[in-house]
């Protein structure tokens, strides 16, 4: 398997790709951090009826979603319904999960703490919150970028994408659980040059690959090959895009606010 792009190199064998895999899982971190696990601890375990919030600009608002049920049903089908009253306030009626949600809800809060208003927004369409959470964990657990890296790459995306809430959110978790150098983050937040080559070169190849639709300029390739990266991180990078792409715009989509606990790293 070869990248053009990349001048050349050539990853593992594809024989050799599982024991890679085993490997750098083992030395990849997850997000089960401590910060995350006292928010379990300090979590509100309201119900679910409370936990689900969809928060639509005013395009969106007085319309109905329909809720995919998995196995046919002589009930009636379970819908969104949008609080006409509170229409013109942004907010919608408080309703209750159903069938394909309350396991992803679930997740999400056994993850970490709580429900945050993105996941609240996507779990209206039970596919996506499940697809974002399942490639969110992979790439967590396989990609083989250390924690601090990995911040950088979902930075990088959620910049170049230009959403404001996930750049909050992970500027948050880079902040306090993934051990971003605090003026490595704030030059990614401030879009200034990065004060660490490597992170510099990792930053400038997420961007790029989201930018120019998967084709980053041979300089920046080659740059991010020079700092020890290999093809295959390439490859997962694109899995973050993927990922991240679903956050984002299901946040440019439905105007998600941010989250208490993000509101102090919003961007200025």
């Amino acid at each position: 398997m070869q990248l053009p792009w990349l001048g050349g190199f050539r990853v593992h064998r594809i024989q050799r790709l599982g024991q890679l895999g085993v490997r750098q899982a083992r030395q990849g971190a997850t997000l089960r951090e401590p910060m995350f696990q006292a928010m379990s601890q300090q979590a509100d375990h309201q119900d679910f009826a409370q936990a689900i919030q969809c928060r639509l600009p005013s395009c969106l608002r007085g319309k109905r979603f329909l809720v995919n049920q998995r196995k046919p049903s002589r009930r009636p089908r379970q819908v969104l319904q949008f609080d006409q009253q509170h229409a013109g306030q942004g907010g919608c009626d408080r309703v209750e999960a159903a069938h394909a949600q309350k396991p992803l809800l679930t997740q999400a809060l056994q993850q970490v703490g709580f429900i945050p208003n993105m996941y609240a927004n996507m779990v209206n369409a039970p596919g996506v919150l499940s697809t974002y959470l399942h490639g969110y964990g992979l790439f967590r657990k396989e990609s083989g970028f250390q924690p601090a890296e990995q911040e950088v790459v979902f930075l990088a995306i959620s910049l170049s994408n230009g959403c404001g809430y996930c750049a909050a959110a992970h500027s948050m978790i880079a902040d306090k659980v993934s051990g971003v150098p605090a003026e490595v983050l704030a030059a990614i937040r401030a879009r200034a040059p990065i004060p660490d080559r490597r992170l510099a070169a990792l930053y400038a190849m997420a961007s790029e690959l989201v930018g120019t639709h998967g084709r980053p300029q041979a300089t920046t390739a080659h740059a991010f090959l020079q700092e020890g990266f290999t093809e295959l991180h390439a490859l997962y990078i694109i899995l973050a895009a993927g990922v991240k792409t679903l956050s984002n715009f299901t946040n440019h989509a439905l105007g998600t606010p941010l989250d208490a606990r993000f509101e102090s790293y919003a961007l200025g």
